[in-house]
């Protein structure tokens, strides 16, 4: 979706105000947990990989409406931007946060992991709007909307007759993807998704080697990736026997590789997991969508912020037991709480890994209201009559206020 592109351009017209007020409203915006820590994007945007770029663009649309001012952008930056679009010094700001808007929402839409006919129709619309809105941008930084029309439309036309794209020209230098837009949605009903599987095993990758190279602050490290990329893909190619897969031939030089092998890897180790003994499996699952629940780090019920021995929550719980069947009256009093808890569910045929944790905000499907959100008060295990172990949340539902945010596009919801 081109974030990346998009990111530097945006740092780049910050003023020092500007950048001082980013980054403080940065480090202040709540991230969920699993996601990895985020680089200041100020001073390691280098070591930005593609999953880091997609995080930071779905949050920045909120953090440039809370931080972003007129005195934020470089005084020549404002001029010029106004200077080509005709706008004052607010709605210039406006347009810049409404741009990351579309494209937060265009990412959001493009790595859903499944994607109804709704979803397509959505993803037609946002795509259109993002391709809108970054040759407005590409505008305000001088480029002849001539040129970027008569390219857009000679790509169009090439796809329609043939299938496929052709390049743009040179003065396309710097536009963030702006034909592959041209393809997403009909790649997306072809495979049913947009998700490539391998790039999270290369960006697995990638974190780990990142984490060897040294001194990594502000320093371009794609160099030293790619060697280290390159090293692990010869050895795997070693390790299945040196076989090419254009001739199918073993090659004579690895006949002996075992014997190298042992210089190779003699200073690898593997250690367990530092979480392994705040495992808890005993659970029970209420529902055949989810399986393989593991609740992690038991906390004490003292230090969560719910009264278990109050009417509200005996009812509740009650009430989630009656909500799959079961009516008996509850005669266990004892909850174990647990900071996080994670799962596999089974949506339409696929399995997806999922994260809680406590202060968390999750989207529920709710039977009578559909999606609706709320925010993670308490992650217990309680003891039913029948003796087995059942996991649950205790959750604080958002209400929808039926407003739009003007800048962000967004619903608003209260706590």
């Amino acid at each position: 979706m081109g974030n990346l592109m998009l990111l530097k351009l945006t740092i780049s017209i910050l003023s020092p105000e500007g950048e001082t007020n980013f980054i403080s409203m940065w480090k202040s915006f709540k991230h969920p947990r699993q996601w990895s820590k985020l680089l200041n994007p100020i001073s390691h945007i280098e070591s930005y990989m593609m999953s880091d770029c997609l995080r930071l663009g779905m949050v920045i649309p909120f953090i440039l409406n809370r931080s972003l001012t007129v005195n934020c952008l470089k005084p020549q930056e404002l001029a010029r931007l106004q200077e080509r679009t005709n706008l004052n010094r607010n709605q210039v700001i406006n347009m810049i946060v409404k741009c990351w808007a579309i494209v937060a929402k265009c990412s959001q839409l493009a790595f859903k992991t499944t994607l109804t006919n709704n979803n397509y129709d959505e993803l037609a619309i946002y795509l259109k709007k993002e391709r809108e809105a970054l040759i407005e941008v590409k505008l305000m930084y001088g480029h002849d909307i001539n040129i970027i029309e008569n390219a857009l439309q000679t790509n169009l036309e090439w796809i329609g007759s043939t299938g496929e794209a052709s390049e743009f020209s040179n003065d396309f230098v710097g536009l963030p993807n702006l034909h592959a837009s041209c393809h997403l949605l009909r790649h997306a009903r072809t495979f049913g998704t947009l998700v490539n599987t391998a790039v999270r095993t290369k960006e697995m990758v990638h974190r780990i080697l990142k984490n060897i190279v040294p001194h990594t602050n502000c320093k371009n490290i794609e160099f030293d990736l790619l060697k280290h990329y390159t090293t692990l893909q010869a050895i795997r190619h070693l390790a299945d026997g040196g076989i090419d897969p254009r001739n199918l031939r073993h090659s004579v030089e690895f006949m002996n590789i075992s014997q190298d092998f042992n210089h190779l890897f003699k200073d690898w180790f593997i250690m367990e997991s530092s979480e392994a003994d705040n495992v808890e499996l005993e659970v029970c699952s209420q529902s055949s969508q989810f399986r393989n629940i593991i609740l992690r780090k038991p906390v004490s019920a003292h230090n969560t912020n719910i009264r278990i021995d109050t009417v509200s929550f005996k009812t509740d719980l009650a009430l989630a037991y009656e909500s799959f069947g079961y009516r008996a009256s509850l005669i266990n009093q004892k909850c174990n709480f647990y900071e996080g808890a994670s799962y596999i569910q089974y949506i339409h045929n696929a399995k997806v890994q999922c994260h809680l944790n406590t202060d968390d905000i999750v989207t529920i499907q709710v039977e009578d209201y559909g999606e609706s959100f709320a925010v993670i008060r308490a992650i217990f295990k309680y003891k039913s009559n029948n003796g087995y172990l059942y996991p649950f949340i205790y959750v604080d539902w958002f209400e929808d206020t039926y407003k739009i945010h003007g800048k962000l596009d967004c619903l608003i919801y209260v706590l």
